[in-house]
């Protein structure tokens, strides 16, 4: 399967179950996973801000949805 590259520059489609992050992002939106259900892996690279391991959607997504995560 696929993963879908998030850019941060738009809005995930609610059917993507695995997300890779982009290497041009550094910090993701707090809110940028928030309403899909069906995410089940995100993969994030090392220069990815620690804001994120705090950040609510990252959070939600792997406890909530037992994702699988790099992040």
């Amino acid at each position: 399967e696929e993963y879908y590259i998030f850019t941060g520059r738009e809005v995930v489609p609610p059917d993507v179950t695995r997300v890779r992050i982009d290497e041009s992002i550094t910090v993701i939106p707090a809110n940028a996973f928030e309403g899909l259900p069906n995410i089940e892996e995100l993969k994030c690279h090392i220069l990815v801000s620690k804001k994120l391991k705090n950040s609510y959607s990252i959070i939600a997504l792997l406890s909530n949805h037992a994702g699988r995560g790099s992040c």
